[in-house]
C-alpha cells in the first residue's frame, strides 16, 4: 500500500490539481485507482519505474473523457489525454523525455497488451486500469491492499459512467481505440 501514496513532486500537484479540476469525481477515482494498481503491482513485481511518471500518466490518462479536453471528432480520447499530458507537462517545465514516457503511456493504455518493452510505466499504466475497469489481476494484490484502494476511492458510479462515455465516443470515432474499449 506504501507503494501507491501520492508522490510529493511538483509535477504530481500540477496533474492531480488538472485532473481534479477537469473531471467529475468518478473519473479521478478512477485515476487514483489506476495509479495505485499500476504502482501496487510494479512493486509486487520487482519492477523499478519512475512514481512520479507513471503517477501522471495514470491522472492524465483519461482527460480526453472530459468535456474539457473532449477529442475532436474521429479521433481517439488517448490521443486527445496524450496531447493534454504534453501540454501540461510541458507547462510544468518536465525534461522532454519524461513527458515523452508520460504521453506515450497514455497513447498506449487502451492496446491489448503493452509489455515493458514500451517502458516499465506504460507497462504498468496498462495494467493499472485494466485492474480498475476489467478486473484484471486484481486478484494478486493483497486483499488488504485493494480494501484500503476502494475505501479511498470508491467506483461509485464508474460502470455506468465510464460505459455511457465509451459508447458516445465509439459512435464520434468507429476507427479508434474507443471503439473497442467499450464498457459492458
Amino acid at each position: 500500500l506504501a507503494a501507491a501514496r501520492i508522490p510529493s513532486g511538483t509535477l504530481a500537484v500540477t496533474v492531480l490539481r488538472a485532473c481534479e479540476t477537469a473531471s467529475p469525481s468518478w473519473l479521478v477515482s478512477h485515476c487514483m485507482r489506476t495509479w495505485a494498481w499500476g504502482a501496487a503491482l510494479g512493486v509486487a513485481t520487482g519492477l523499478s519505474f519512475d512514481r512520479e511518471a507513471l503517477f501522471a500518466a495514470a491522472l492524465l490518462h483519461d482527460l480526453g473523457l472530459t468535456d474539457a479536453y473532449a477529442p475532436a471528432r474521429g479521433d481517439c480520447f488517448a490521443f486527445s489525454s496524450a496531447r493534454a499530458a504534453e501540454r501540461i507537462t510541458a507547462e510544468h517545465e518536465t525534461a522532454p523525455g519524461r513527458a515523452r514516457v508520460i504521453a506515450d503511456a497514455i497513447v498506449l493504455h487502451l492496446e491489448v497488451q503493452v509489455s515493458l518493452a514500451h517502458g516499465p510505466e506504460a507497462h504498468l499504466l496498462h495494467a493499472g486500469a485494466g485492474c480498475d475497469v476489467l478486473g484484471a489481476r486484481l486478484r494478486s494484490l493483497p486483499a488488504s491492499v485493494v480494501e484500503a484502494v476502494l475505501r479511498a476511492h470508491p467506483r461509485a458510479e464508474m460502470n455506468d459512467a465510464l460505459s455511457s462515455k465509451m459508447s458516445a465516443l465509439a459512435e464520434t470515432a468507429p476507427k479508434s481505440g474507443s471503439h473497442d474499449a467499450r464498457v459492458t
